[in-house]
C-alpha cells in the first residue's frame, strides 16, 4: 500500500487548478501540468497505459498556453 494517496493529490491538483484557470491565472496551467504527470504515474501504477497518451498531449497543451498567456500578460516592449 502506498503511504500517499495518489488519486486524492491528483483531485485536489484538479480543483485547485481549475480554481485558478478560472481566475485567469496562468499558474493554474502549471498545476495542471503537474496533475497530467501525476496521472501518467498513477496510469504506470495501475497499469492503465490508455490515460498516458492523453495526459502527454493535455502536458503540450498546458505548455503552449501558458506561454501564450505570459505573451498576453507582459507589457509590450518600447523600441526607441
Amino acid at each position: 500500500m502506498h503511504l500517499l494517496r495518489l488519486d486524492y493529490i491528483s483531485c485536489v491538483l484538479t480543483v485547485g487548478s481549475t480554481i485558478l484557470v478560472g481566475k485567469k491565472r496562468w499558474e493554474g496551467w502549471l498545476i495542471a501540468g503537474l496533475n497530467s504527470a501525476l496521472i501518467c504515474v498513477i496510469a504506470v501504477d495501475t497499469s492503465q497505459f490508455g490515460f498516458i497518451p492523453a495526459n502527454v498531449f493535455c502536458l503540450a497543451l498546458y505548455s503552449y498556453n501558458i506561454r501564450e498567456w505570459n505573451k498576453i500578460s507582459r507589457p509590450p516592449s518600447r523600441q526607441a
